[in-house]
């Protein structure tokens, strides 16, 4: 009885242990946040500054990458490529590299082009409509980043897909003709 007692009393420390450590940890998200600094892996082109000291990192520009992803907005810019057309260009003809040492995928040039962070701004938590004003060097301006979204199909800010309508038809119930009874 007494091991059933002590095992109840470690679970509950346990627990606690646990809500407090998710509490800390969005503690210091939502104080990364509040500089400026967007608290999740540095997009392609920055680099996460891992040598400054806790409290005081930053998503810095990457001597490597940087001007090559401006390049590749640059030729998005234009409206004479299309993100699969430059994918080939930078993966053939500039040999381009991510940091882990692989060539840009598909689904990346397409998510590189839809990122606000890009022109200074990141939203936070995702999908809550909080938008946060990035302290970071930003690559494009936000005229450039809207011409894009308009480029790729998308309503002007923020990335938001332009709404579709599209008619099909035999679509939903049929109606007979005659008697007007549901088919």
């Amino acid at each position: 009885n007494d091991n059933v007692l002590m095992m109840a009393v470690e679970f509950g420390m346990a627990n606690q242990f646990l809500r407090d450590l998710s509490q800390n940890t969005k503690r210091r998200l939502r104080a990364r946040v509040e500089k400026g600094v967007m608290p999740a892996p540095a997009p392609l082109g920055y680099k996460n500054d891992k040598y400054a000291d806790r409290g005081t990192k930053t998503i810095l520009p990457d001597p490597e990458r940087f001007d090559t992803v401006r390049r590749m907005f640059d030729l998005m810019l234009t409206g004479n490529y299309n993100p699969m057309q430059i994918l080939k260009i930078i993966n053939k003809d500039w040999k381009f590299k991510t940091p882990n040492g692989n060539p840009l995928g598909r689904s990346s040039i397409y998510n590189l082009f839809s990122r606000s962070f890009y022109y200074g701004l990141f939203e936070y938590p995702i999908g809550s409509g909080n938008w946060v004003k990035c302290i970071n060097k930003p690559m494009i301006t936000e005229e450039e980043y809207d011409r894009i979204q308009f480029l790729l199909g998308r309503m002007g800010g923020k990335g938001r897909p332009r709404p579709k309508t599209h008619v099909f038809a035999f679509t939903g119930l049929m109606k007979c003709g005659e008697c007007g009874a549901t088919i």
